[in-house]
């Protein structure tokens, strides 16, 4: 069996910023590990002791924000079914320390697990909170958005008829047919060809069997 040192060194040693809760509405800091620390840029002695949503209050942002109440949901679905939750990505704002010594709250994103610890009798003495960082992964899903966005913005506000089209090719490498892939409103009005996006122009004219186009 693993003696106390052995446990607190296999949670400290973990990767995963983790932390324990006391198990009630309110929840106070039990215990964190390094990770925890460092990514929540906090000391050990600050959290301690400390009540969760009063440790990580944001100026300006009301208790009741979308972040917090679906974490205490969370918490709270953990108590009373004794099962893991698993929260989807969450939006929590970290201070950090800038260059010129002031502080500054930073955007960060969080997969989140809330799970109930029980002892050897079963009562539940803990609720386990452990995250994932996926800030990067939300950013570049945000410029994704954002750069989608702006070339939907762009073709539809042409003037000039515009598509993107994929070439489909036959068993001898013929080109054969080809499937609009994206068009703009110029380039339904000036040929007519309407709700082609997905379709091939077979399938919009199967009557036709000219060619010419993919010579």
């Amino acid at each position: 069996m693993l003696s106390l040192d052995q446990i607190q060194a296999v949670f400290n040693g973990s990767t995963n910023p983790t932390a324990l809760f006391s198990p009630s509405d309110d929840p106070v800091f039990v215990a964190v590990n390094d990770a925890f620390l460092q990514t929540s840029t906090r000391g050990r002695e600050q959290l301690l002791g400390t009540r969760l949503f009063a440790a990580f209050a944001v100026p300006g942002e009301s208790p009741d924000d979308p972040s917090a109440t679906a974490l205490k949901e969370s918490i709270a679905q953990a108590i009373a079914s004794g099962q893991p939750q698993t929260m989807p990505a969450q939006h929590y704002p970290i201070k950090l320390r800038q260059p010129d010594g002031s502080e500054a709250y930073e955007d960060r994103y969080w997969n989140a697990v809330n799970a109930p610890v029980f002892d050897a009798a079963g009562q539940l003495i803990f609720v386990l909170h452990y995250t994932l960082d996926i800030t990067q992964q939300v950013r570049a899903q945000q410029e994704q958005r954002a750069t989608t966005e702006l070339y939907s913005t762009l073709i539809s506000s042409m003037d000039d008829g515009f598509c993107i089209v994929e070439v489909l090719y036959d068993e001898a490498g013929k080109p054969h047919d080809y499937r609009f892939l994206d068009i703009n409103p110029a380039f339904e009005a000036q040929t007519g060809l309407v709700d082609a996006r997905g379709k091939t122009v077979r399938e919009l004219g199967p009557e036709s069997d000219d060619t010419h186009w993919a010579d």
